[in-house]
């Protein structure tokens, strides 16, 4: 089953330390996960908010569409949460990662290519974001 692959791959991504938690959520609330028991400690709180918030960040993306966004970053207290969003703007991928991590480019770099291996997975072209949109 195509979930349980995307579960693979999700788990890949949480290899790294300074993923805390990771998920590909669908605007139809058919999401999926890795491991939940991979998450880290402490995770718990900032994961809750972040995942109650997902359908009004898929509004906003909808909302900002002829922009066409390729992801959204955000700062909560001591953690960012990045979301990459795939080109159907019905699907994203979304990590917790902490403030005060040095590897943030590194973990931009491998959610991209986390990005990219469920694309291929679903069936839906790979298409290249600008130097920009990484940035």
């Amino acid at each position: 089953m195509i979930d349980d692959e995307i579960a693979d791959v999700l788990d890949n991504l949480q290899r790294f330390d300074d993923v805390l938690a990771c998920m590909f959520v669908r605007s139809n609330a058919n999401d999926v996960l890795p491991r939940t028991e991979r998450f880290k400690p402490g995770v718990e709180k900032i994961w809750k908010v972040s995942t109650h918030a997902v359908e009004k960040i898929f509004r906003t993306i909808h909302a900002m569409e002829p922009l066409s966004v390729p992801k959204i970053e955000m700062e909560l207290k001591d953690y960012y949460v990045l979301h990459f969003i795939f080109p159907d703007k019905e699907s994203m991928l979304i990590s917790v990662i902490p403030r005060k991590t040095r590897g943030l480019g590194l973990i931009k770099i491998e959610m991209e290519n986390t990005r990219r291996d469920i694309l291929k997975l679903i069936g839906e072209p790979v298409i290249q974001p600008s130097k920009e949109a990484l940035a």
